[in-house]
């Protein structure tokens, strides 16, 4: 649903999708050629069916509710608008146990986060959230969870100032030395127009 692009992942989806399934891919794509990849996926006879346009708000709905369960192999997304989308509607999700996915799905409730790659791994989750259909909604949160986040993170131990191991050792030492060269190299380029390259100088020198 939605924008096709590579960091969806889509060819996953048609490679990995369990036998006897049709699934439906719409949306639109971007200029980097990533729509075009996805249409070329476009098979029928194998239950793989593109739809390429883009969707209006007022129609989402429609497409979620036609669904038996929603999928996404996407490792990229921040939040994953179409979860929650599809969990309003009533419609299970199957998703890539990775980004903003991860917030939104409590194994069993919503769906099921899975690694796409692992064909067997999607196909038994799938089998399993189709008993969800309309059984589901979006996750509801507690309202300290975010207070809690960030108190973990201000708990978590500095970054050390200092090098850790061997190599963060030579590395530091490395750019202390050549820090300094760097520096007079630069004021020694600015400093001699001898330096300059050719286009350059005669760009001075019609200012002069």
């Amino acid at each position: 649903m939605k924008r096709w692009a590579p960091e969806k992942r889509i060819d996953v989806l048609a490679r990995n999708k369990p036998p006897g399934t049709v699934l439906a891919i719409v949306g639109n794509g971007d200029s980097a050629g990533g729509a075009d990849a996805v249409e070329a996926l476009h098979d029928p006879a194998n239950g793989i069916v593109c739809l390429r346009d883009f969707v209006k708000h007022d129609q989402l709905r429609i497409y979620y509710k036609a669904s038996d369960v929603h999928v996404s192999a996407s490792d990229f997304e921040t939040l994953g608008n179409s979860c929650h989308e599809s969990l309003l509607c009533g419609t299970p999700v199957v998703l890539e146990a990775a980004g903003g996915y991860l917030s939104q799905v409590n194994e069993g409730q919503q769906g099921f986060l899975v690694r796409w790659a692992h064909a067997s791994e999607a196909h038994d989750a799938v089998n399993k959230a189709l008993k969800l259909k309309n059984r589901v909604k979006p996750r509801e949160r507690v309202t300290s969870e975010g207070t809690e986040i960030v108190r973990q993170m201000l708990r978590a131990p500095p970054p050390s100032l200092l090098p850790q191991t061997a190599s963060e050792s030579y590395l530091l030492l490395a750019c202390g030395f050549r820090m300094p060269l760097l520096v007079a190299s630069l004021g020694l380029y600015v400093s001699r127009e001898s330096f300059w390259p050719q286009a350059l100088q005669a760009g001075q020198a019609k200012i002069s």
